[in-house]
């Protein structure tokens, strides 16, 4: 089993002029989203979930790779900067690097945009073409039509408050992030638990079948069926990040 984990700080992409240049990459379904949404925050995060599923689709580097209870932290974009972030000077490109938290590259959109330009050029053509996607009524998204031009035949995105998350990999996977807030059913824990739930309801495709307390029971008991593992990523800003994968459908 191996996914792929991309975590990007969004905040840059409320910059009008950033986020043009995304819009610019973005697959026409993301971009007719992202230009609807009501406000500058919600369309930085369904700007940056695109270029996020830009980067999985063709398997460049994230920000972690995730193994068999392993994390590994993933190569850096800095390490390999495309042609404009080369050729600035070094205060300037720090800016750009990626922060480290724990292990966690938190990407840069600035240079996941720029990055996304570079690999275009080598390719000859946008990376957004034969990305084609449907979502589940339940919200579980899936490749569709040229699923073989896909780096990963799974993958799952979630964004909220500064941040959008998205894992790829060989097997089914759920991901989920929540920003520091109380939670409705306190009894049953606080947001991270609640986050820890959500990952994996979005991993089974099954969402809130069932009053939340059941979906909580039936968690615990896939768990301790081995089935399903979890991996609690440690993020900045108190915020709590969950991937949850389904170990027995390995490809």
């Amino acid at each position: 089993m191996e996914l792929n984990l991309y975590v990007m700080d969004i905040r840059e992409l409320e910059n009008a002029d950033l986020f043009a240049q995304a819009l610019c990459l973005l697959d026409p379904a993301r971009k007719e989203k992202a230009m609807r949404a009501k406000n500058e925050k919600d369309r930085a995060r369904l700007a940056g979930a695109g270029l996020l599923l830009l980067l999985a689709h063709a398997g460049l580097n994230g920000s972690m790779r995730l193994t068999d209870g392993d994390i590994f932290c993933g190569k850096s974009m800095s390490d390999a900067a495309p042609k404009q972030a080369q050729k600035e000077g070094k205060k300037e490109r720090e800016k750009e690097d990626i922060v480290s938290e724990e292990g966690l590259q938190i990407l840069s959109p600035n240079l996941i945009i720029q990055t996304i330009v570079d690999e275009e050029e080598k390719r000859g053509y946008p990376m957004s073409e034969g990305i084609f996607y449907e979502i589940s009524d339940r919200g579980r998204p899936t490749w569709r039509l040229r699923t073989g031009q896909a780096a990963y035949p799974y993958f799952n995105l979630s964004h909220s408050g500064h941040y959008a998350a998205l894992a790829a990999g060989n097997v089914l996977v759920g991901i989920d992030i929540q920003e520091p807030r109380e939670v409705r059913y306190p009894s049953i824990g606080d947001y991270r638990s609640f986050s820890r739930l959500e990952s994996y309801l979005k991993c089974t495709g099954q969402g809130f079948a069932h009053r939340i307390e059941t979906c909580y029971q039936e968690l615990e008991e896939a768990e301790n069926s081995g089935g399903y593992c979890f991996w609690d990523i440690p993020m900045p800003d108190r915020y709590a990040l969950w991937v949850c994968a389904d170990v027995d459908d390995r490809k």
